[in-house]
């Protein structure tokens, strides 16, 4: 109720190279194609992802930036 919801996005392409190392972990990317089966899962999740507080894209920022950014938007009470 009182939580508040961080998208962290990212193009397919950028998850990709993210996940290189680990599709042989990841079942729903052990496809032909995953990055089509990346493309896929955005879209069947669009919904879902757009009901959020905050969105942050991370394509070109490093996991620091991203908590930085997300400190930056959150108050304490």
């Amino acid at each position: 109720k009182n939580g508040k919801v961080f998208f962290l996005s990212a193009k397919a392409e950028t998850i990709l190279e993210r996940l290189k190392d680990e599709i042989d972990k990841r079942p729903l990317l052990q496809k032909k194609d995953p990055y089509l089966a990346i493309e896929e899962i955005l879209s069947a999740r669009r919904k879902a992802y757009a009901r959020h507080h905050h969105a942050i894209v991370t394509d070109d920022i490093t996991p620091e930036q991203v908590a930085d950014k997300i400190s930056g938007l959150v108050v304490f009470s």
